[in-house]
């Protein structure tokens, strides 16, 4: 099974959604739960300071990569959410996803020197995932999430990674 890693096109914006609805249906919680038409992610596509890759097996978008940089030039940092379909998690797809979009992005954009992610302490797959890619912990804000599985209040690790 060969995996693509690209970046998003207008040709993606479908699979795009199957992938959110799925995401929605197995309630996972990340932000493109949220997404619900093709227009919202069509206008990711004509923001400067947006980058987004995807991963595709069988023609189908496996996992989604969202960098978001401060709205000014002179942001060196990028914000990044990451989502895997459930059917094809523990394939080092997450990793391979965030190696490749880094890569590519430091390539273009010589000033983002610095990519972050938050990600809930309760969930140790994307804390490992990050850790090999060689992001580092830099912190974490206290309680942050209300967990409605275990009713309580679960930390955000914030990971921070030098892009060189």
């Amino acid at each position: 099974m060969n995996t693509i890693y690209k970046k998003l096109n207008k040709d993606d914006l479908h699979q795009s959604l199957l992938l959110f609805k799925k995401l929605k249906e197995e309630a996972a919680e990340v932000t493109y739960v949220d997404i619900v038409e093709k227009k919202q992610v069509e206008n990711w596509l004509h923001q400067p300071n947006y980058y987004i890759y995807v991963a595709i097996i069988d023609e189908k978008i496996v996992g989604f990569f969202r960098g978001v940089r401060g709205l000014s030039n002179e942001s060196h940092g990028i914000l990044i959410t990451i989502a895997i379909d459930p059917d094809y998690r523990n394939r080092h797809i997450a990793k391979s996803l965030i190696l490749y979009s880094l890569d590519d992005i430091k390539k273009k954009e010589k000033n983002i020197s610095l990519a972050r992610a938050y990600v809930y302490s309760n969930n140790k797959a994307s804390i490992n995932t990050m850790l090999c890619c060689g992001f580092t912990i830099s912190g974490s804000v206290y309680q942050h999430h209300f967990d409605a599985k275990t009713k309580t209040y679960i930390d955000d690790v914030i990971f921070h990674k030098i892009l060189e």
